[in-house]
């Protein structure tokens, strides 16, 4: 589910970038009725919408719509900022190329170790010989995974349980408080 939540920082950032040209270019375009250098088109459209913004119900005079458009003018050109400040704190590209790892799969790889060490016959093979995934620990990673995992997240056939499984036993090994528990299961063997 991760994979398909990450965003691309491309897209991201033109995302910041558009959205913070829009912004102040309302900001601009809304201050026609201020005091300052303005073109015609800026204060007409300001002045215009003052006005029908002054009998919007709720709004009780054209001075109160002036200050309703001030204020939104002000907070329009502070998000367009943070929006610019946001972009360019973005990385330059994504931090990691490839797949993002399937950390969450190392609690799940745990628990299935754990019961194949206290199964009577715990030494169990992962591939046989012609290189196809076989087992009791395949097999249990299997149903477990569709009793109790959503859809998207299951592996999609057995090799790739298997190597989610293998890549999660490295994981495991290599984590400190986990090194002791991951290597209690037999190592793979291949017929």
């Amino acid at each position: 589910m991760s994979e398909q939540q990450r965003l691309e920082v491309s897209s991201v950032s033109g995302a910041l970038l558009s959205t913070a040209r829009n912004l102040n270019e309302a900001a601009v375009t809304l201050g026609g009725f201020e005091t300052g250098l303005h073109t015609g088109l800026e204060i007409a459209v300001g002045t215009r919408i003052a006005r029908y913004l002054a009998i919007v119900p709720g709004v009780c005079s054209l001075t109160e719509a002036q200050e309703l458009i001030s204020s939104f003018r002000r907070e329009a050109t502070r998000i367009a900022h943070v929006c610019m400040v946001a972009r360019a704190d973005l990385p330059d590209r994504p931090e990691k190329s490839g797949r993002q790892a399937l950390d969450w799969y190392d609690e799940f790889t745990a628990l299935l170790l754990e019961l194949a060490n206290k199964a009577t016959d715990a030494r169990t093979r992962w591939k046989g010989r012609d290189r196809v995934r076989i087992g009791w620990l395949i097999d249990a990673a299997r149903a477990l995974e569709s009793s109790f995992l959503y859809r998207e997240m299951r592996s999609p056939s057995s090799e790739a349980c298997g190597k989610r499984l293998q890549r999660s036993r490295r994981r495991l090994r290599g984590a400190k408080g986990h090194a002791g528990h991951a290597d209690q299961i037999c190592p793979v063997t291949y017929a």
